[in-house]
């Protein structure tokens, strides 16, 4: 049997003509344990009525800041991608665990995070085309400015912890050349 209940407005909970035996509680709240839930597992007996329960829910942490272009001018629309560091089978590889974009005004917010520590990455999305090239009109990379992820900054994050003021100053990309040679199957003839 799966029962629900809100709390009231001073946190309390109540659930009567529970059967006895095992069972597990699930509490969670927008904004508290990232996205997750807090669990107890409980015995219920026939002469031991469970009232009191304390249960205390962490809150999530956060990460926000500013993108802006050379100028100090807000980028907008630029992508935000949160990484944290996994290991599996002895390989140690990088999953994007939150994405955000920039508003209007280059404000970006990344929240409902667990403790950890994380690396964050932009991708200003403005591109312009011009003689068939596409050139994006700001640099990308990791905080606090650098180009690899070798030498991004590790963000290290606690439960209620926000952590603010994490912006980015994009410069111009940088510039190089491509060329080569293009010739049919076979290399016979060019293109």
């Amino acid at each position: 049997t799966v029962l629900f209940a809100s709390t009231g407005i001073q946190g309390q909970f109540h659930f009567a003509g529970l059967p006895f035996g095992s069972a597990t509680l699930n509490f969670s709240k927008a904004g508290f344990e990232a996205r997750g839930r807090r669990t107890l597992e409980l015995e219920l007996a026939e002469d031991n009525d469970l009232e009191g329960l304390d249960v205390q829910l962490r809150p999530s942490a956060s990460i926000s800041g500013a993108v802006l272009d050379r100028d100090g001018d807000p980028v907008t629309g630029a992508s935000l991608q949160l990484w944290a560091a996994t290991v599996s089978a002895g390989v140690k590889s990088f999953r994007a665990v939150r994405t955000d974009r920039t508003d209007d005004r280059g404000y970006y917010r990344l929240s409902e995070l667990a403790p950890g520590r994380y690396y964050l990455s932009v991708v200003p999305t403005r591109a312009r085309s011009g003689g068939g090239v596409r050139e994006f009109e700001h640099s990308w990379g990791y905080y606090p400015g650098t180009p690899t992820l070798e030498g991004a900054e590790r963000i290290a994050l606690a439960w209620g912890r926000e952590r603010t003021g994490v912006d980015f100053q994009l410069a111009a990309p940088p510039k190089t050349a491509l060329g080569g040679l293009v010739r049919t199957v076979g290399g016979a003839g060019a293109c």
